[in-house]
């Protein structure tokens, strides 16, 4: 095995967890009332990268990481259920992500 695969194995959980986030940021994005939910509990914006810049989806994981907080505010306030009811399914994954 190169060098290069046996770094790519060690470091592949870090584009698990940018796609984790990428869907998280979506799923709050396409709907405006989750996007004002989440504004009012974390005070940093949601950052979008280009997939292919590894140094720009360490900083986007990095956000998550500090915005992380307000996520799981977001999952556990009264009107989470208001807003998730469209794709039960996402809402699920996200609070489940928050919470991990």
């Amino acid at each position: 095995m190169s060098r290069k695969m046996r770094t790519y194995d060690l470091c592949h959980w870090i584009t698990e967890v940018h796609e984790d986030f990428v869907q998280i940021k979506i799923f709050i994005m396409n709907l405006n009332m989750r996007l004002v939910m989440f504004q009012r509990f974390s005070p940093l914006k949601l950052l979008s990268t280009i997939d292919t810049h590894f140094s720009l989806i360490i900083a986007m994981l990095t956000r998550f990481k500090l915005i992380k907080q307000g996520l799981q505010a977001i999952v556990i306030s009264d009107e989470w259920n208001y807003y998730r009811e469209d794709d039960t399914g996402k809402a699920n994954f996200v609070e489940r992500k928050a919470c991990e």
